[in-house]
């Protein structure tokens, strides 16, 4: 599969097909057993660039009902926030844009 720069990308599936287990093994929370994954000319499997290629990956947990009492808009702005050193306001504006 190949994805174009910019875009946003939604892996999505019945319970039990794998997509967790690839999202799980893109962030480096699960080893790859065969075969490679290379996003921005990064493998997965590269050990010294993996923070990199996680800090522009995120994964939303399949729960819908978690951390019932916020807001979308409150679940996903906090980790660009963090994780880019962001102002407050800029990843609120990006989360808009996206959940469009």
């Amino acid at each position: 599969m190949s994805i174009q720069n910019g875009n946003v990308v939604v892996i999505c599936g019945f319970s039990g097909c794998g997509t967790s287990t690839m999202l799980r093994c893109i962030n480096g929370l699960e080893p790859i057993d065969l075969g490679d994954i290379v996003v921005d000319v990064i493998s997965v499997k590269d050990k010294k660039k993996e923070r990199n290629l996680r800090t522009e990956t995120g994964m939303v947990f399949q729960q819908f009902n978690q951390l019932p009492h916020k807001k979308v808009l409150e679940k996903v702005s906090p980790a660009p926030a963090d994780i880019e050193k962001m102002d407050k306001k800029e990843p609120e504006s990006l989360a808009r844009k996206l959940l469009v």
